[in-house]
């Protein structure tokens, strides 16, 4: 590859800025002319070419700047996408690397909003010679880019870009479950999704106006909880907490449920991350693949069930039945008590309820504790059998610290002294599962030496 002309590198250039002014210095009117798109993707990511020719002429890779502030929905913070200051390319003709940083939204040198679309045809941008002639790159709009006014104000910190561009997500899709992380930032329109998130986070009105679509695409067979999985999504990955939208995401506690449905009704499909669906369940991930073999919980891919796989939760909800019989028993959540004391997990009593082993009355309320009602002298019974089907039980560490009192530091420690005999199977002390027989060892021992204590001494 042979170029007649080879600028020189500008201050804090872009890789893909510089090819961009390469091909435009060597009369080429497309930089597809010059480069495939495969590399001009390499080149927007900040990588090498792998064109030797072409690689001695590029600037040295030098980071987007804003390297401690990280996103969910990208690993790298650095756009392949282009934005450009149009008083960059008339002074200078140049886009500087800062300028690739999803977290930036003005320029740095000259304080102008950052453009990512042609006013005209509302195209996004993208990587062409058009961009340093400050021309559209829509090949049937090619009209000059003008200036954009914000409403932003004209200095905001970079976490707080990052909360706005995370809300905009969520206000354009209000019945977001998920969310995939990209490694590099890929957004289109990025300049209106941080305005409309910064709309959402600071005018309490939008967000009650959002919250209340959000309640709206989910059926009222759901718990709230499980309801508002978008906003738990949102409020779990901002950064700053003094938005006011926060004050109205609290409120949803204290609001009361409307409940509309007094007889099953099938739940469509529901789909979230499974460490989502461990907290509203209440349950570890080993219980969350108990509920699998049941198919209860189903996965939408191959892979093996871990926190970051997407699962189905709705079979689990269209599993429960109404039974007006036992309206009037204890909610799960006021039997609790009950079986911290008895040493079972709540991921137990789902599974025998869903597997309809324990009878129970469903009728959606806050959570999935208010939401069953459980006769509590068949919860005993079943505490029973679930007792004498293994004397030697599993306990997470979690659970054994609660026992016990001790942090799961110092059971660590005793587990890895011998005081504590690990499981059979569990030959990784990473692997925080103890036995509950040991446990029970460690209480009596516990109780013990607190009498010893209390007992005068001579």
């Amino acid at each position: 590859m042979q170029f007649a002309v080879t600028p020189c590198c500008k201050p804090q250039e872009s890789i893909i800025g510089y090819c961009l002014r390469l091909a435009k210095r060597n009369g080429f009117t497309t930089i597809r002319d010059m480069l495939s798109d495969p590399v001009i993707l390499r080149l927007a990511k900040g990588l090498k070419s792998g064109i030797f020719e072409l690689d001695a002429l590029l600037p040295d890779t030098a980071s987007v700047g804003q390297a401690s502030v990280r996103c969910v929905l990208f690993k790298k913070p650095h756009s392949i996408l282009p934005r450009i200051c149009l008083t960059c390319i008339a002074q200078d003709n140049v886009i500087p690397v800062s300028h690739q940083s999803p977290f930036i939204y003005r320029c740095d040198k000259h304080n102008d909003v950052l453009i990512d679309t042609c006013s005209h045809c509302t195209h996004p941008l993208h990587w062409d010679v058009d961009l340093l002639n400050a021309r559209c790159t829509n090949a049937s709009c090619q009209r000059p880019l003008h200036a954009c006014q914000s409403v932003l104000p004209d200095s905001l910190p970079p976490q707080d870009l990052s909360d706005c561009l995370f809300a905009g997500i969520f206000a354009r899709n209000p019945h977001k479950l998920s969310i995939k992380t990209h490694t590099f930032a890929k957004c289109y329109h990025i300049r209106s999704i941080i305005e409309d998130g910064f709309e959402l986070l600071t005018q309490e009105r939008r967000a009650k106006m959002w919250l209340a679509k959000t309640m709206s695409n989910f059926s009222h067979q759901l718990p709230i909880t499980f309801r508002t999985i978008p906003i738990a999504l949102l409020q779990r990955h901002l950064k700053s907490k003094n938005w006011p939208a926060n004050e109205a995401f609290k409120q949803l506690a204290q609001c009361e449920y409307d409940n509309a449905a007094g007889s099953n009704c099938s739940v469509p499909p529901l789909l979230t991350h499974a460490d989502v669906a461990m907290q509203l369940f209440g349950v570890e991930l080993f219980e969350l693949k108990q509920l699998q073999q049941f198919e209860l919980i189903i996965t939408t891919s191959a892979a093996n069930l871990n926190k970051g796989v997407v699962v189905d939760i709705s079979p689990a909800f269209n599993a429960l039945s109404f039974n007006t019989t036992l309206q009037q028993m204890p909610t799960l959540k006021e039997l609790m008590p009950l079986l911290h004391a008895s040493n079972i997990t709540v991921g137990k009593i789902l599974e025998a309820i869903l597997t309809q082993r324990l009878a129970t009355s469903y009728l959606p309320s806050y959570d999935i504790l208010t939401s069953l009602r459980v006769d509590p002298d068949c919860l005993l019974e079943l505490i029973k059998a679930l007792k004498s089907q293994s004397t030697l039980q599993k306990l997470t560490l979690s659970e054994a610290s609660k026992l016990t009192g001790l942090t799961e530091k110092k059971l660590l420690s005793l587990r890895e002294d011998g005081i504590i005999k690990k499981l059979p199977w569990d030959h990784d002390f990473s692997l925080k599962f103890c036995s509950y027989n040991e446990i029970v060892k460690l209480q009596k021992a516990q109780l013990t030496k607190q009498m010893l204590l209390q007992l005068p001494h001579d």
